[in-house]
């Protein structure tokens, strides 16, 4: 992994350095000045003060920055429980505005302080260019990992892997969020909601988008839950607990 983070280092020093010389030669093709695409990393709580020091993926080439400009690093003091990150596409030599949807895009990701080092992976769906995905230490147990569902009778069903979920309902994805497990606990947050659930195309939209009228008729934006044995239980706080089955 470090000589992946190495590597895209590398890139990224390549890519300014060819901004640079093509702005000298009168080049139109160079890097855009800015991007749409963010990724938001989650489960970062224990790591206040903490910096992220290195971060990206070898399964397609999205570098990230710390700023909206290509010339910046991705070092970044961690201050809350999540830090965003400005997504790029890395074309042809360029860096380029990244408004793509991929799915499953893992990232490694090291932390660092005082001489400690932690190093994991954030795995993102992206739509439209955004996404939100927990960081997961390296050797931890991702108890939730897997596919849940319930006796509702609405077809739903969670399916769950390194950070990040999905809420099928009847053959549709609903939902999109992150998650964080702590022993038997799990911590969901919603992050999009699929608007058009009868359309053709999915349309996912921000969960912090979303008019406040709408909110009584999806869950709240953060959920916890526990696990016991293979079942999932929902504290709904109405004396009816959800229960989902691992399958």
């Amino acid at each position: 992994m470090k000589n992946t983070i190495k590597v895209l280092g590398i890139i990224a020093i390549v890519a300014v350095i060819g901004f640079s010389m093509a702005a000298c030669g009168g080049d139109d093709e160079g890097d855009d000045s800015s991007t749409a695409g963010r990724l938001i990393i989650t489960g970062l709580s224990s790591y206040n003060g903490w910096k992220i020091t290195a971060a990206g993926t070898n399964e397609l080439d999205l570098p990230l920055t710390s700023q909206n400009n290509y010339s910046s690093s991705v070092e970044i003091v961690i201050n809350d429980v999540s830090v965003t990150l400005y997504v790029w596409k890395y074309e042809k030599g360029r860096l380029k505005n990244y408004t793509g949807n991929d799915q499953n895009v893992k990232f490694s990701v090291t932390l660092s302080k005082d001489g400690n080092v932690a190093d994991g992976t954030v795995t993102a769906n992206f739509a439209n260019g955004q996404a939100s995905g927990a960081f997961v230490p390296d050797g931890s147990q991702d108890i939730f990992a897997g596919t849940w569902t319930t006796q509702e009778g609405n077809g739903m069903n969670i399916v769950a892997a390194n950070g990040s979920f999905t809420v099928n309902m009847d053959g549709r994805s609903a939902f999109r969020g992150t998650y964080t497990v702590s022993g038997n606990k799990v911590s969901i947050t919603f992050t999009h909601v699929n608007t058009d659930m009868s359309g053709k195309a999915d349309k996912w939209t921000p969960y912090d988008d979303l008019p406040p009228e709408t909110h009584d008729d999806i869950p709240p934006k953060t959920i916890d839950g526990t696990i016991n044995g293979n079942q999932f239980i929902i504290d709904t706080g109405d004396n009816d607990p959800m229960t989902f089955t691992k399958q």
